[in-house]
């Protein structure tokens, strides 16, 4: 459901899914399969505020959870799945054709990917901020991001080995990112 007064928007909704058939890739048998029943659901709440003129303030939180319904796993939590996820974002309009943003976003902890039994330690959450630049000159646009301002060391994808028992396989996030972008509408 959605409310909105003035400069004020909140959102909040629900969902409940029933999967089958689900298509995973399997490194076990080096193929796609079809993993068992699950179940999803959660709830989601944002809002957005202009407190100021030149100031807008965005939020955002979920909470999921993801199941195994049937077979050998049910009740355990689908892999790569985390529970809570967050993100907070200011803006401030330092003219009408500059914009500044600060961006923070919160992953939470969650299941290595072939985790399945839910064994396995759980891939750790984070936090990361970002900031970024935004000029519009006539039909050109140029953008400026630093993603990851403080350089945590995380990952976003992490896979457990079926082969050797204690290790995984991360594939990390970068640490400090700079993009710089020009486009022109026409």
């Amino acid at each position: 459901s959605d409310y909105r007064r003035g400069d004020v928007r909140l959102h909040a909704g629900g969902y409940y899914m029933k999967l089958n058939d689900e298509i995973h890739y399997s490194p076990a048998v080096f193929s796609n399969v079809n993993l068992d029943a699950t179940k999803r659901y959660g709830v989601e709440l944002s809002a957005e505020s202009r407190p100021l003129p030149r100031v807008r303030v965005k939020g955002s939180y979920n909470y999921t959870r993801s199941l195994f319904t049937r077979g050998q796993f049910a009740g355990n939590n689908v892999p790569l799945v985390p529970r809570h996820t967050a993100a907070l974002s200011l803006y401030y309009d330092v003219t009408p054709q500059v914009t500044l943003a600060a961006s923070g976003r919160y992953v939470g902890r969650r299941y290595f990917d072939n985790d399945q039994t839910n064994t396995f330690m759980q891939m750790p959450d984070y936090a990361m901020l970002d900031l970024k630049a935004t000029a519009v000159l006539g039909a050109w646009r140029l953008t400026g991001t630093i993603h990851n301002v403080t350089g945590v060391k995380t990952y976003d994808y992490g896979v457990r080995s079926l082969s050797t028992p204690g290790k995984f396989n991360a594939y990390p996030l970068p640490q400090r990112e700079f993009n710089v972008s020009v486009s022109r509408s026409i």
